[in-house]
């Protein structure tokens, strides 16, 4: 499980993993009681986030494959999500001032045309109905 929440500098989102074995996942996704994930409840509590008002919107399936490059991390992502199958290229890196001009050499490189789009999360929610 990824919880994504604003970064602190307000560049980007801050990622914390918490794995999850199959049968934590199955009856998270069964009950959508997401209060039942331990890790999860423990993070949240540490950033003063108020558990009550978690609740489960649905899941996103990402089938990622990744190249490391000198300046970050190239990644092509294909998700599918509320009957929803979309593709993203990104390019994470340290800094978003380094990333923004790499990724833009990369992309005039192979004549691909940049297409601003919301972020997964965004598409998610707007494929869910929720604004």
């Amino acid at each position: 499980m990824t919880f994504k929440e604003p970064h602190p500098s307000n560049e980007g989102r801050l990622e914390t993993h918490i794995p999850l074995n199959s049968q934590s996942a199955q009856d998270l996704i069964a009950t959508g009681n997401v209060a039942a994930i331990k890790d999860l409840v423990e993070h949240l509590r540490s950033r003063d986030y108020s558990i009550d008002q978690l609740c489960w919107l649905g899941s996103i399936t990402t089938h990622r494959a990744e190249v490391k490059l000198s300046s970050g991390l190239l990644v092509f992502d294909h998700s599918i999500y509320a009957q929803t199958e979309d593709w993203e290229l990104e390019f994470e890196t340290k800094t978003v001032q380094r990333g923004e001009k790499d990724f833009k050499a990369l992309l005039h490189s192979h004549q691909i045309p940049r297409r601003p789009a919301a972020n997964k999360i965004e598409r998610f929610c707007l494929a869910q109905g929720y604004q």
